[in-house]
């Protein structure tokens, strides 16, 4: 949840050190279709020359959720494995959901489809951040601007409970998530993820304006 995005020479390292210590890295890619910058990123696997990564993507978040749909780029040592292991999980995925899944990709191609969940995913987050500096930044909240993504890690002040205002936010009909559900230690962390994908403009702003009200009166 946090937004970050590995540089280069991180990738490459990762990569160095998966062949030094003879392991594998699964690369869970969900949103790579949702980047808003110029440069368009590169997943790992793309830069995988010693087949160390196991690339894992689903089409649930840039499609349609209950699709149930995704995709696996297997390193050849393992594959056997993997097949047998989803074989013995459910025989194998509907294909009739295959075959609905490959007609709307022969039709709409994928890449027309990535550059529209690009533009609605862009202006909700234009909208998100815009909002986030005029309701949050100003009641002593800070983020860090992604590069893709659909919500904002966004930090509270040292002096608020992330729980208590989590509470407090959907007591105004307000959903958020506290940082602690995100961490397998659990424990008290002070950051909030605001999920924006699925929401008006309208819906955006009268949620931030409701948090930066909780926010003020949590330090007043």
């Amino acid at each position: 949840p946090t937004g970050i995005s590995y540089s280069m020479e991180k990738k490459r390292r990762l990569l160095e050190l998966a062949e030094k210590y003879d392991t594998y890295i699964i690369e869970e890619d969900d949103f790579y279709d949702f980047h808003y910058s110029r440069e368009m990123p590169l997943p790992l696997k793309a830069l995988d020359y010693k087949n160390r990564v196991i690339y894992i993507k689903s089409f649930s978040k840039i499609l349609m959720p209950g699709l149930r749909m995704g995709l696996m780029v297997l390193p050849k040592k393992v594959r056997h494995a993997v097949m047998e292991a989803k074989y013995t999980t459910d025989i194998s995925t509907s294909g009739f959901i295959q075959k609905s899944l490959e007609e709307y990709l022969r039709v709409n191609g994928w890449e027309a489809h990535g550059k529209q969940v690009r533009q609605y995913g862009s202006g909700k987050y234009r909208k998100a951040v815009s909002m986030a500096k005029k309701y949050l930044l100003p009641k002593g909240a800070s983020f860090a601007l992604p590069e893709g993504g659909v919500s904002l890690w966004v930090r509270l002040p040292e002096d608020v409970d992330a729980e208590l205002f989590c509470n407090r936010a959907l007591e105004k009909n307000v959903l958020v998530s506290p940082g602690s559900q995100f961490f397998i230690e659990g424990g008290t962390v002070s950051h909030v993820r605001l999920s924006f994908a699925g929401l008006t403009d309208d819906k955006i702003e009268v949620g931030m304006k409701r948090m930066g009200e909780v926010l003020g009166e949590m330090r007043t």
